[in-house]
């Protein structure tokens, strides 16, 4: 049996294939000292989403998960994802994050050298063609 994760890097999409084939593949990057496991969670995709995921994975042999959750939303995508976390911690992160490459270390040095219940993070918009009310 795997280890249990210490960190469960959580992914809600709906929808966005074309933007989970741009930031995916920067997964297969992460370094980790513990095990920590990446999960998509499919929020009522109707689009090309788990086949993009499934591509990437293979190309990139990236370790992930993927579940469905039918109800639109992301409270429900991410309680979803919650209930089959495996992780001491969840890290939820949308679906056009880029991680840096230390972004798990970042992460664990954080939860060995505090005394913490959350935690949350800076957020860079990548775009190049972003909103205006950015």
């Amino acid at each position: 049996m795997l280890k249990k994760p210490e960190i469960s890097l959580i992914i809600c999409t709906h929808q966005r294939a074309d933007v989970l084939a741009k930031t995916l593949p920067h997964y297969a990057d992460l370094k980790a000292e513990a095990p920590f496991e990446l999960l998509i969670v499919f929020n009522a995709c109707t689009d090309d989403s788990q086949k993009v995921v499934q591509q990437i994975k293979e190309e990139r042999n990236i370790d992930l998960k993927t579940v469905e959750e039918s109800k639109v939303g992301l409270s429900h995508a991410r309680n979803t994802a919650y209930k089959i976390a495996r992780g001491s911690w969840v890290v939820y992160l949308d679906d056009d994050a880029y991680p840096k490459s230390d972004l798990l270390q970042r992460i664990e040095h954080i939860l060995k050298n505090d005394k913490i219940a959350a935690f949350s993070g800076r957020t860079l918009y990548w775009q190049d063609d972003r909103p205006d009310w950015i």
